[in-house]
């Protein structure tokens, strides 16, 4: 098939948006078909057999970026026919839309749950307006086809918009577990030793892009009402001195948090520590989740995360009721810590995820274009 993405980004070393399209059309160009790759970014490093239409658009004020790359997008996709028209971000009309960013209107009620605030919000910065704007047009279009990355999303989808349930299809992402595996744990002695830290030390593992909505300030929290040996390792793009303040106020000595920015090998740093923990307040299907997982780490992470699907708690990590419940977090980072059954954690954790491929994502994905279109 001739097959049309459209996505802001391809990269294995950003978000989780960003390495989906990376190995997305990396195993549709293995299945044999013919990928064109429609972004608003002048992209490097990407397959040549790849067919790339890097797309012009307005680069100032963020509503005139949403919009300028809408509307150009729309005419670039009318100079081809293709078989099929696969949005990764926000636009509209397309064939099928991988809800991967969940639903905005859901976020923009969780992070502004007073609606007076809220309409303040979407009257002074257009941008919010755009995206519901655009968020709307998907799904009133009666074409078009759902692919979410997990059943959260897709109960949000069905509680605020008018769409039919047939139309959704839960796919879950792939994981590359050649990169993702048990043998990170080869390199553990010696980065703990690179980072100052020894074998009784009980390291937190915390990484994301947006360190506020993904609840830092939560295992801050937890953090300072715990002993000396608990440890955290903070990766991905934040503002760190803020965060390091905030620790001091605290009262949390400097050698317990350590931030180390983004990693191009990411896989790496699963291997120091002891479990992943990610409360976030919203998260669609936070897929470092799945990756801690899939290198034997147990995760605690909250309802409002997708990845709360495949974990049981006790077994493969424990859920948080609340994002901000950092006295429940404590006590269950003491649970894990305490625990005579880390390798029950380990075994359960790599099999929670050991059905998770890019293959079989693609897989699926091919199967319910076929049927239906």
């Amino acid at each position: 098939m001739k097959i049309a993405i459209v996505s802001r980004g391809f990269s294995v070393y950003r978000g989780g948006a960003e390495r989906f399209t990376n190995c997305f059309c990396n195993e549709l160009l293995q299945h044999g078909h013919e990928v064109h790759l429609f972004s608003g970014e002048t992209l490097k490093n990407i397959p040549e057999q790849i067919i790339l239409h890097e797309i012009k658009f307005t680069k100032i004020f963020s509503f005139l970026k949403l919009l300028s790359f809408h509307f150009s997008i729309r005419k670039e996709l009318k100079k081809e026919k293709f078989d099929i028209i696969y949005g990764l971000c926000q636009f509209f009309p397309l064939d099928f839309y991988y809800a991967g960013g969940g639903v905005y209107k859901h976020w923009m009620m969780i992070r502004y749950p007073l609606k007076l605030f809220r309409w303040f919000k979407y009257i002074f910065s257009p941008s919010h307006m755009i995206m519901l704007w655009l968020e709307r047009g998907i799904y009133k279009n009666k074409n078009s086809q759902i692919i979410t990355n997990s059943k959260l999303v897709k109960k949000h989808i069905l509680k605020y918009y008018a769409f039919s349930e047939n139309r959704i299809k839960v796919i879950y992402d792939g994981i590359d577990h050649n990169v993702f595996n048990t043998d990170i744990t080869n390199s553990r002695k010696s980065l703990r030793e690179e980072y100052g830290y020894t074998d009784k030390d009980f390291v937190i593992l915390f990484i994301a892009n947006n360190w506020s909505r993904k609840g830092l300030m939560t295992i801050l929290n937890a953090l300072a009402s715990l002993p000396k040996q608990y440890k955290l390792v903070v990766g991905g793009k934040g503002n760190s001195r803020k965060y390091i303040k905030i620790s001091n106020l605290l009262n949390i000595a400097s050698n317990r948090v350590k931030f180390i920015g983004v990693l191009s090998d990411i896989a790496k740093i699963y291997g120091i520590a002891d479990v992943f923990v990610l409360p976030t307040m919203y998260d669609p299907f936070a897929q470092v989740c799945k990756e801690a997982m899939a290198c034997g780490l147990p995760v605690i992470t909250t309802l409002s995360n997708g990845a709360s699907e495949i974990i049981i708690n006790g077994e493969n990590g424990y859920i948080l009721q609340k994002w901000d419940d950092y006295k429940a977090l404590s006590q269950l980072l003491q649970k894990i810590y305490n625990s005579t059954s880390s390798d029950k954690f380990r075994i359960n954790a790599l099999d929670a995820v050991k059905q998770y491929n890019w293959k079989k994502n693609v897989e699926d994905h091919l199967d319910y274009f076929e049927k239906s279109c």
